[in-house]
């Protein structure tokens, strides 16, 4: 059984995938995921997370504040100046341009905890600069987007701090205290949370395609090669 679940975590790429390209031809399917299942989707991924980390994790990121700070610094630079050459190497109209340099701008989210978590690499880190990129996006992502898409994009500062508190910091330190106080439970369960996680993202990931299937269909060429210019040049200067 350990086999199996393992085979299923490590094809999560392919997954996503199936799920991306039923929800994009059959929409219907999974149109419903959204709202609250999105909601409690993403707090299961870092609940199940969390239960794989110990304070003593959290404790060792004091001793290395730099790889923090360098972290930020990249997300915040690297990324928006990738999305706005994408959008002008590709010549996108003005709403493509200012969509793919708006996402760049946007801080990292719960899907780069998840490859952090199966790739098997520093959990805590990762968990601490995205609560760090998230808090301070309010500044950082209507910034950037002004500076390089030439207008202003309102964001809701204390909602976002609101949804990283109740999305990833909550679930992280429930299931951090779980590991700590019910470790033998814990244990029991352990071999199940990457399989959980990623059958949380499957989901996900369908019901944000689903929701915006036409534009996608229409727009979804120009679109997926802007998006690869920019995570491919975001992995190769990271």
């Amino acid at each position: 059984m350990k086999n199996l679940v393992a085979r299923f975590t490590n094809l999560y790429p392919l997954w996503i995938i199936v799920s991306s390209t039923v929800a994009l031809l059959r929409p219907e399917t999974l149109r419903w995921f959204s709202g609250q299942w999105m909601f409690w989707a993403l707090t299961l991924v870092m609940l199940s997370m969390g239960s794989t980390l110990t304070f003593a994790d959290f404790r060792k990121l004091g001793k290395i504040p730099a790889a923090v700070a360098l972290g930020f610094g990249l997300q915040f630079s690297i990324m928006p100046l990738a999305g706005w050459l994408a959008a002008r190497l590709l010549g996108l109209e003005a709403g493509l341009a200012v969509g793919v340099i708006l996402v760049a701008s946007c801080p990292g989210g719960t899907a780069s905890n998840l490859i952090t978590f199966l790739a098997r690499g520093d959990l805590a880190l990762s968990v601490v600069m995205t609560l760090a990129s998230t808090l301070l996006a309010f500044a950082m992502t209507p910034l950037w987007t002004e500076v390089l898409a030439g207008q202003y994009v309102p964001v809701d500062a204390l909602g976002l701090s609101l949804s990283a508190l109740q999305i990833v910091v909550a679930p992280v330190l429930i299931g951090v205290f779980c590991n700590w106080r019910f470790p033998r439970q814990v244990e029991a369960v352990s071999d199940w949370a990457p399989a959980v996680s990623v059958l949380a993202i499957i989901f996900i990931a369908g019901g944000i395609v689903a929701q915006c299937a036409e534009s996608v269909i229409e727009h979804g060429g120009r679109v997926a090669l802007a998006v690869l210019l920019v995570h491919g040049t975001g992995f190769a200067l990271g």
